[in-house]
């Protein structure tokens, strides 16, 4: 009973997970063809404010930069002097061909001389900064994320944050330790081959359950002598 409650629970749970990702990536999506439709071609002072308009509309946008090539030519960042930045070789590519790096190295103006690890988003002439989705109000402690691009349990699956290995990891695992280290794996209907899975300790669930184990096995006898 208590594996079964705590495995409706992390359905929830991914639900949630699953549902905020989707927000992210669709939120880039959008203003990427917005911009696409706007023809933004000049990094001149009508570019910038149309792209701040977009900015500000996007709850995990932080940055939108018109793209020559594989240069950054302009950002919201400055002003409308040319930022140049060069882009490496993208971690994925979408099904509607939006290019993505994954945990990017950049220098964002409001913290310089320090490098940041952002996720970008490329489409058209477009690139996007993009800040991660959170998870932490989600998983309490004794938890393990890992988000792919594919099934994790897919061989060719490309690990996108939290640990690396994660589902190999938990089905090595004793069938012991399996039992009592629930775990879900999900996928996103918009975006199928955006994927989650993470996993409870053992030790966790022993020690956050333990007043309900005590319970059980308390009432078990009691239970056992009125069904005999």
């Amino acid at each position: 009973m208590i594996v079964s409650n705590v495995e409706m629970q992390q359905q929830d749970i991914a639900q949630k997970m699953i549902t905020r990702l989707e927000g992210a990536v669709d939120d880039a999506k959008t203003v990427l063809d917005a911009l696409h439709n706007e023809q933004l071609s000049e990094c001149n002072k009508e570019a910038l404010f149309i792209m701040r308009q977009w900015l500000l509309r996007s709850r995990y946008i932080k940055h939108i930069s018109i793209v020559n090539g594989k240069t950054l030519t302009c950002t919201t960042s400055y002003d409308d002097r040319a930022i140049p930045s060069t882009l490496t070789e993208h971690t994925i590519t979408t099904r509607d061909g939006v290019s993505i790096w994954v945990n990017y190295p950049i220098e964002l103006s409001i913290w310089p001389g320090r490098i940041s690890h952002i996720t970008v988003y490329r489409k058209y002439h477009y690139s996007i900064y993009s800040i991660a989705a959170d998870f932490t109000e989600y998983l309490k402690p004794g938890y393990s994320l890992a988000i792919t691009w594919g099934l994790p349990s897919s061989a060719d699956a490309r690990h996108l944050r939290g640990e690396k290995g994660l589902w190999q990891k938990h089905h090595n695992l004793t069938p012991v330790l399996q039992a009592f280290s629930p775990s879900t794996q999900a996928c996103s209907k918009d975006t199928p081959d955006l994927c989650i899975f993470f996993s409870l300790s053992a030790t966790k669930f022993f020690k956050q359950y333990r007043e309900l184990w005590l319970f059980g096995f308390i009432l078990s006898p009691l239970l056992g002598a009125l069904v005999y």
